[in-house]
C-alpha cells in the first residue's frame, strides 16, 4: 500500500473504514464528496446509518496528508472511526421545512469573493466591493460555538422567496442572534485577558484611534461591520472618514484616515495575513475606505481613483468656465480690438 496517490487513498478509505467501526455500521451508507465552504474546500467522507440525519464528515485531505507524513494506515483508520462515531448534537432540522420558522435563525457571514468563487456559484450572495455576504441558518448555539448550514440556491428556490428578501431577513436577524460588538483594541485585549470588563457601547468609549468590530461570539464577526448603521456609528466615533482593515473573517479594524496612506496599511495587512492568519480565516489583503459624507464603502484604491477623478473633472470644469468667460469677454470687447485681431 506504500506510495498511494490521493485517488488510491480515497478508495482505500471507502473500502476499509467499516473495518474500524462497530457492527452497528455494517449496513451504513458511505459517501465521498467535495465539501465547498467559506474559506475551505476538501474531500469529505460520511458514514451514515439509515435514519441518521446528521453525520460528521471525515476530512480525507487531512487524512491523506497524515499518510504522506508517515502515519500508519491503521492509525489513520482508528482516527477516522473516532470522528464518525463522535456524538452529534441534537439539531433542530425541522426549521428547514418552513421559511417563516427558518428566518428567525438566519444570519450573515462575509468572505472574499475571488477566493470563494467556487462556493459562491452555488449559494445566493450579495457582493460588496471585492467581498461577498452569504446567508446561513443557525441550528445550534451554545454561546461559545455554533452549528450552522449555508443557504444554497436550491434551498432559496424551494423557499419561494427572493434573494433581496433573504438578505433583508438575514441582516435583520443577525443583529438579534449575533449582536455587534465594537470597542477599542485596548479594551478588547483587557476583556480577553481578564483585566477588566470592557464597555461595548460605542457612546461610552474613550476617544479611540482604532476600533475592533466583531459579534458577541467573536466567530465570523467581520459580518457585523455590514449591519445597518455600523459604518455610521464607527464614523461618528472616529470623527469622519475611516479605513477598514480586514483583520480576519472574525473581526475587522477601523482607523481614522488622518494623513495615512492606504498603501502602507495594505502592506501591513498582507504581512500579517502571511505570517499570523490561517488561510481559511483570511478575509482580504486589501484596505477599504468609508466616505462618511457620501455614505460610500469601497476599496481604498477605488476611493483614491474616484477622488482624483473628481478633482480632475473639477479642474477641467474650471478651465472650461474660464474659456467660456474669455469668449464672452471677447464678444463684448470694443470693435477696435476685433479689427486689430483680424488684421493680425
Amino acid at each position: 500500500m506504500n506510495g498511494m496517490d490521493f485517488e488510491e487513498f480515497k478508495k482505500w478509505a471507502e473500502g476499509n473504514v467499516k473495518f474500524f467501526l462497530p457492527e452497528s455500521y455494517k449496513d451504513a451508507k458511505i459517501d465521498i464528496y467535495d465539501v465547498v465552504k467559506t474559506g475551505a474546500s476538501y474531500t469529505g467522507m460520511t458514514v451514515r446509518n439509515e435514519g441518521q440525519k446528521v453525520a460528521p464528515a471525515v476530512n480525507l485531505d487531512t487524512a491523506f496528508e497524515a499518510y504522506q507524513n508517515g502515519s500508519q494506515l491503521y492509525e489513520i483508520g482508528v482516527n477516522m472511526a473516532e470522528i464518525i462515531q463522535a456524538k452529534q448534537p441534537e439539531l433542530n432540522t425541522d426549521i428547514f421545512d418552513n421559511y417563516e420558522k427558518l428566518k428567525n435563525n438566519l444570519f450573515i457571514r462575509v468572505c472574499n469573493t475571488e477566493e470563494n468563487a467556487e462556493m459562491l456559484k452555488n449559494v445566493p450572495h450579495t457582493d460588496v466591493a471585492d467581498l461577498s455576504v452569504t446567508y446561513h441558518v443557525m441550528v445550534e448555539n451554545n454561546h461559545d460555538s455554533i452549528a450552522s448550514a449555508t443557504i444554497t440556491n436550491a434551498m432559496l428556490e424551494s423557499f419561494g422567496v427572493s434573494k433581496q428578501q433573504l438578505h433583508e431577513d438575514a441582516v435583520k436577524n443577525s443583529q438579534v442572534i449575533l449582536p455587534a460588538r465594537m470597542d477599542t483594541i485596548l479594551n478588547m485585549l483587557q476583556s480577553l485577558n481578564g483585566m477588566g470588563d470592557a464597555e461595548y457601547e460605542m457612546g461610552h468609549m474613550a476617544p479611540p484611534e482604532m476600533i475592533v468590530i466583531t459579534n458577541q461570539l467573536g466567530v465570523n464577526g467581520a459580518a457585523a461591520f455590514f449591519y445597518p448603521d455600523s459604518m455610521d456609528k464607527i464614523s461618528e466615533q472616529l470623527g469622519g472618514n475611516f479605513f477598514m482593515l480586514p483583520s480576519s473573517i472574525h473581526e475587522v479594524i477601523a482607523v481614522p484616515t488622518g494623513d495615512k496612506d492606504y498603501r502602507d496599511l495594505e502592506s501591513m495587512v498582507k504581512q500579517i495575513n502571511a505570517m499570523q492568519v490561517a488561510k481559511e480565516d483570511q478575509l482580504s489583503n486589501h484596505v477599504y475606505h468609508y466616505d462618511s459624507k457620501e455614505k460610500i464603502f469601497e476599496l481604498a484604491s477605488k476611493h483614491e481613483e474616484r477622488i482624483h477623478g473628481k478633482e480632475k473633472g473639477s479642474l477641467l470644469g474650471k478651465l472650461a468656465e474660464k474659456k467660456k468667460e474669455a469668449a464672452v469677454m471677447n464678444e463684448a470687447a470694443p470693435v477696435k480690438h476685433k479689427v486689430s485681431e483680424r488684421g493680425m
